[in-house]
């Protein structure tokens, strides 16, 4: 996998047991290698280890307030005070957990949302369906990592973010994926 130019905001999205969070792993590896230090892993189910600082919300069932405090003191307040950046590569594992897509993002998830580019921050967001992605970050997404979408929902949403990407699932099982960049899919099989 190609280490792309930082910063970038990357959404992955599969079924359980599809390999998404493999091809996260795969891509922190390849970023750390590349960048060095500097990766933050909000890590709900405890998949992760390696590199980077791996963060475990005490509070599993609801961690948006824990999450949320954790992007101001990690992220936010360090840019804001123009110290030298302790990240530059951020991982929400789980997201649909705490960023809910038919929900307004909560204050410090929005200015992610709006200043990662400023902020030099690079951000990967993991769910399961590709409906449960908040839209204002999917449609910000310089690439879409899609592997096996069966419901009809995130069917219609991939219909919508590109003409033909869910016809496009059609043509993948087990552990093959979609890529989706700047209007061009890829079908890795």
């Amino acid at each position: 996998m190609p280490v792309v130019h930082h910063p970038e905001r990357v959404v992955v999205v599969g079924l359980p047991g599809s390999g998404k969070t493999t091809w996260a792993k795969s891509y922190i590896r390849a970023w750390c290698a590349h960048y060095g230090s500097g990766a933050l892993i909000v890590d709900i189910l405890s998949e992760y280890s390696g590199p980077g600082s791996i963060y475990r919300p005490q509070n599993r069932t609801e961690p948006r307030q824990e999450i949320e405090k954790l992007i101001n003191e990690a992220l936010i307040k360090p840019y804001q005070a123009k110290e030298r950046k302790r990240y530059r590569l951020v991982v929400f594992d789980e997201a649909s957990r705490y960023i809910f897509p038919r929900v307004p993002l909560g204050p410090y998830f929005g200015y992610l949302n709006d200043f990662s580019r400023h902020m030099d921050l690079t951000m990967l967001i993991v769910a399961r369906r590709y409906s449960q992605i908040h839209t204002d970050m999917s449609e910000l997404a310089h690439r879409h990592v899609i592997f096996k979408q069966t419901g009809l929902n995130d069917l219609k949403r991939l219909s919508e973010t590109c003409a033909g990407l869910d016809d496009a699932m059609a043509d993948i099982s087990g552990h093959q994926y979609i890529e989706y960049t700047n209007g061009h899919i890829e079908r890795y099989l």
